[in-house]
């Protein structure tokens, strides 16, 4: 009995000491925070103690939350500075994507290929910390759905209506079509295939084509500029083959089912 009771109090010792350091912590990091300096007061915990509070179970919890908390901070941090790079560099994302990010003809890119990027455009970003932002599932490698998931769910429509559409099979023979053909017609005048097609002829093809989205301005926005290669408003077959080329996950494309989801809430 007096041995558990001891013990006891012991524990209420350890507790009360790790609630009294990790509060002298928190004061501490608001205070360099500020810029002042750490607290020395007389009844703050000595240096040579901090090995034996460390050691203590509360206070390594409390040292590995606060690594985590950091650590998602600074990516995050790293993330928005990149995100701003791209957006003032390339327009968009997927734009960023396709010229810079990923290898030619690649729909994901690896940490070599992003830590090449920021040397090549001498970024001041902490790379790791920006991956650890950018491959949030650990897989190794950032797909264009991980980094412009809007423009992947976007393209994902028009692949998907183009492919199994009898009329066409692919995207890239919306290029070849009768609509595209007459659309170009009238409002230039001619038609060669082999040049590039300005948005507002890409767009009236897939409005005469009656692609299901084409009224939705926000989808149509970003199927626009996921295809401009350069910015310049214009699309070519290259485009349109590079799309036929991407393989999406199936949670990309997969249509919702509100019945599955009610079940799973049940």
């Amino acid at each position: 009995e007096t041995f558990r009771i001891k013990a006891s109090n012991l524990d209420r010792w350890k507790n009360s000491a790790a609630q009294e350091y990790m509060f002298v912590i928190r004061q501490n990091k608001a205070r360099l925070a500020k810029g002042q300096k750490p607290s020395k007061g007389r009844r703050d915990p000595r240096v040579w103690l901090d090995r034996t509070y460390e050691n203590l179970p509360a206070v390594a919890c409390f040292a590995k939350s606060d690594r985590a908390l950091t650590s998602h901070k600074q990516s995050r941090e790293a993330r928005q500075e990149f995100r701003r790079h791209l957006l003032t560099t390339y327009g968009n994302e997927l734009r960023a994507f396709r010229r810079g990010l990923a290898p030619e003809g690649a729909y994901a890119f690896t940490f070599l290929n992003l830590r090449a990027y920021c040397n090549r455009h001498n970024l001041h970003i902490d790379v790791w910390a920006l991956w650890r932002g950018l491959d949030r599932d650990k897989d190794g490698r950032v797909t264009l759905e991980d980094l412009c998931t809007s423009h992947a769910l976007a393209l994902a429509c028009l692949k998907r209506w183009a492919t199994n559409s009898p009329l066409f099979g692919s995207c890239a023979k919306l290029w070849r079509s009768d609509a595209a053909a007459e659309v170009s017609r009238e409002r230039s005048g001619t038609w060669f295939s082999e040049k590039k097609m300005l948005q507002g002829v890409f767009v009236e093809t897939l409005r005469r084509l009656e692609w299901p989205q084409v009224h939705d301005k926000q989808v149509r926005k970003l199927v626009c500029e996921a295809l401009d290669y350069h910015g310049c408003s214009v699309i070519t077959v290259q485009d349109l083959e590079w799309l036929d080329k991407w393989m999406p996950p199936e949670w990309v494309y997969v249509e919702p089912d509100p019945a599955a989801w009610a079940e799973m809430k049940a």
